[in-house]
């Protein structure tokens, strides 16, 4: 009986020692709200506070349609999960939540692109196919001269989606959001038991590890048009793409590693419609209703890992670098990142 007495108080001696109280989140965009409301749903009475430097609205995650395409094999058991989670949210809650499920199409002259695409997410994605000649007619291209694949996706808008968690963190967890600026991930590891840099394209800074020089930018641009006739999202080439979301529709883009101005110039809006009408010649005149210009947080690989805090019992754990797939694995990582956090 004794030894069963002390073999229970080891048991929860382990479990109280990984169990954080106090959690610390740095960035306040797809990537650190994601994790955020992870930690919540996972133990409402952890205290999680996020940290962020800038408003909503002057982020990267406000601008991006966030459709569901993953381009990165490796990220697969995160891109299942998030899409699992997007399922999830548009049969219970709607659009209400900025997820939208759209069907459509990704072209490419490289079949090889679209096999990868299959590798990564075709047995789990619905309705996923390989276009047949037929389908393909639909497409102003000689039938030897283009592939395609349809399937069934998932539009994370950021600019409704990511509000739509900030309010379940405020409202149903009391979550705290601080508008302070951390430099490093050491101004916080003596005051919480897990800080989670999510802090984007300063991940590398803010990490203080030497990462920084590690992560780039990758400047995009998207266009809302005034095309409410077009449904399905259509992708050429991983660059150019129509996308409609719940209430308009985006054209882009432009993917450039390196350059960090922001500024839309007539070249990139140009280069944008030009490319588009390519694939489909109806929108070549149609009616720009906004632009938007952001950076992309790039890095060879996502940094998703945890550290030991040299100054303090703090777990330290990185989750930034997520270059054009940020909506698509978010959740899948933020899952990652809160077993990490309970070991």
């Amino acid at each position: 009986m004794r030894l069963l007495v002390v073999s229970l108080v080891i048991c929860l001696c382990v479990i109280v020692q990984g169990q954080p109280k106090r959690v610390a989140i740095i960035g306040a965009g797809v990537i650190g709200t994601s994790t955020a409301l992870a930690f919540k749903e996972r133990d409402p009475t952890v205290d999680v506070t996020i940290f962020f430097d800038r408003d909503f609205n002057e982020t990267t995650s406000w601008g991006p349609a966030g459709l569901f395409r993953l381009d990165n094999g490796k990220y697969r058991k995160w891109g299942h999960l998030s899409y699992q989670r997007f399922s999830q949210i548009f049969k219970e809650v709607g659009g209400v939540s900025g997820v939208q499920r759209v069907s459509g199409y990704i072209l490419s002259k490289n079949i090889t692109n679209l096999i990868s695409q299959q590798i990564n997410y075709g047995d789990y994605a619905f309705d996923f196919h390989f276009l047949r000649a037929h389908e393909l007619e639909q497409f102003p291209y000689a039938a030897d001269e283009i592939y395609g694949i349809h399937y069934t996706s998932f539009t994370t808008e950021g600019r409704a989606y990511v509000p739509w968690m900030y309010q379940i963190l405020k409202k149903k967890y009391n979550t705290k959001f601080v508008k302070q600026q951390i430099k490093t991930v050491n101004e916080l590891a003596d005051k919480y038991d897990v800080v989670v840099n999510c802090a984007g394209l300063n991940g590398g800074i803010v990490a203080n590890d030497g990462d920084a020089s590690n992560v780039y930018p990758i400047r995009g641009v998207i266009l809302e048009i005034d095309a409410p006739w077009q449904k399905n999202f259509v992708y050429l080439d991983f660059a150019t793409f129509t996308f409609p979301t719940i209430n308009t529709v985006f054209m882009g883009t432009v993917k450039q590693d390196g350059r960090a101005d922001l500024e839309i110039t007539q070249e990139d809006i140009d280069g944008i419609r030009a490319r588009y009408a390519q694939i489909q010649p109806a929108m070549n005149n149609v009616k720009i209703k906004s632009m938007w210009s952001g950076l992309r947080p790039g890095r060879d690989q996502i940094r998703l890992e945890m550290v030991q805090s040299e100054k303090s019992k703090a777990k330290i754990i990185h989750n930034y670098g997520h270059a054009g797939n940020g909506f698509t694995v978010s959740w899948g990582c933020a899952l990652e990142v809160v077993d990490l956090a309970f070991q």
